[in-house]
């Protein structure tokens, strides 16, 4: 029994390679004929794009119970195709056809797009790989640290804050204008006075006794993942302030160029549309977020630095004004760049686009410092067009050698192993403890996240 289940499974996902590919009938005609080598290369070709599909928990649960089902109700068929009933192989085919918009609809057209298209492209297996994309996977030995699977040398990659004047690939590190990591004393200022500012509203926006006031979290897979684990993490913590409620707005897949745009009826509208469903079902709303924390990047860069970087940042300045104009009293902005890379096993965003993020926060703080206009906090010096913003929690750390400023690390347990690309329960952890810590301990974010009823 178990082999006829093992060769009904094998089966069952090379029906769906067909009935995803665009090239359907032809390749349903060389799957007819073919053998269980054949069937083998298209179930690696379904996982291998399986594992690149950037699902929310929700989704996978849904995406499995749906498959499970489905294998359920067509099992009988598998048999009788496997003892070769020409009809019962032609009824399983159009069973497979069918499932394709109740897929879509449960992983989302984009994510069904992208599931099509890795399927239908499997066969180019001698394409170049993308530029910063894995030459090599990590060695995973039991109980010891993987060689990273980036092609770049990591040791060119310091972290931030250590890197200060120094230069990479021409531009100076450091979080701050001159390397500096010390934030300038004007720009705390200026950070202190808006958060000694928030305060709980009502559902209007006004001031309320009664009233909350919202941290909205932002950004894609990563970033929920991550939220999830820090919004148990700060209501279980009796420092905060009962009257600050968290919201996790961040989805899997919405990377900074998908959401930019709330206007672009696709992605950028409906990933808004859901941030004012989760708002909605908190009970609260947008005139109550007066925070927000962003975390994004953009899905397989191919340009290099500092272009990639570059667009980010352009990206993230738009986002930072959406926050204004989406929520009027939202007045601070923290932005965090990616986790480590270098274990990376798909050209989601290996190394060193990872550690590249950190240019694109940096450059977008900098020109804030530096008074540029489009960004403007302040009333007193012109239109207001942005909140007030400053790094996050920096979440980088060059794999297992330990940060110099915290020992922070991150290592390949850190990583999920379909795609060493997406944290596992250790990783958002790790994460949500930094933000947590930053929570509590920065003197723009201490005023309001803790608190006393």
């Amino acid at each position: 029994m178990k082999s006829v289940f093992r060769r009904s499974v094998l089966s069952l996902l090379a029906l769906v390679a067909i009935a995803l590919c665009p090239l359907g009938a032809a390749a349903q005609q060389r799957t007819e004929g073919a053998g269980g080598g054949q069937q083998a290369g298209l179930l690696r070709r379904i996982r291998d794009a399986g594992s690149k599909l950037e699902l929310t928990p929700e989704q996978k649960a849904k995406f499995d119970d749906f498959m499970a089902a489905k294998e359920k109700e067509l099992e009988p068929l598998i048999q009788k195709a496997g003892q070769g009933d020409a009809d019962a192989r032609k009824s399983i085919a159009t069973a497979m056809h069918d499932l394709r918009a109740p897929l879509a609809e449960i992983i989302g057209q984009d994510q069904f797009a992208t599931l099509q298209k890795s399927v239908s492209g499997g066969n180019r297996a001698n394409a170049p790989p993308r530029q910063g994309a894995p030459t090599t996977r990590p060695a995973l030995a039991a109980g010891k640290e993987a060689a990273p699977a980036s092609k770049v040398d990591l040791k060119t990659l310091i972290p931030m804050p250590e890197l200060g004047t120094q230069l990479y690939k021409g531009f100076e590190g450091g979080y701050y204008p001159g390397g500096a990591n010390q934030r300038p004393a004007s720009h705390t200022a200026a950070g202190l006075a808006l958060a000694s500012q928030i305060q709980p509203l009502d559902a209007d926006g006004k001031p309320s006794a009664s009233g909350k006031f919202v941290l909205l979290v932002c950004g894609m897979s990563n970033t929920t993942m991550e939220a999830q684990v820090f919004i148990k993490l700060s209501n279980a913590d009796s420092q905060k302030n009962p009257t600050l409620v968290v919201i996790d707005g961040a989805i899997s897949g919405q990377t900074a160029f998908k959401i930019q745009n709330p206007n672009d009826n696709g992605t950028g509208a409906k990933y808004w549309a859901t941030g004012d469903q989760r708002l909605k079902a908190a009970g609260v709303t947008r005139n109550q977020v007066q925070v927000v924390w962003l975390k994004e990047a953009d899905a397989h860069p191919t340009s290099g630095f500092p272009k990639h970087a570059q667009d980010l940042q352009r990206e993230e300045e738009n986002l930072v004004r959406l926050f204004h104009d989406r929520f009027p009293n939202c007045k601070l902005a923290y932005v965090s760049n990616r986790t480590f890379g270098g274990y990376a096993t798909s050209d989601l965003n290996p190394e060193p686009y990872a550690y590249e993020t950190g240019f694109a926060v940096k450059w977008m703080i900098e020109k804030q410092i530096k008074g540029d206009p489009d960004l403007n906090f302040d009333p007193a010096r012109g239109p207001v067009k942005a909140p007030w913003i400053n790094w996050g929690p920096d979440l980088w750390a060059n794999g297992m050698t330990p940060r110099k400023s915290d020992g922070f690390t991150y290592s390949i347990d850190d990583v999920v192993p379909k795609d060493r690309t997406h944290p596992s329960d250790s990783g958002r952890k790790k994460v949500a403890e930094l933000l947590l810590k930053f929570l509590k301990t920065d003197p723009t974010a201490t005023p309001w996240f803790v608190g006393k009823e």
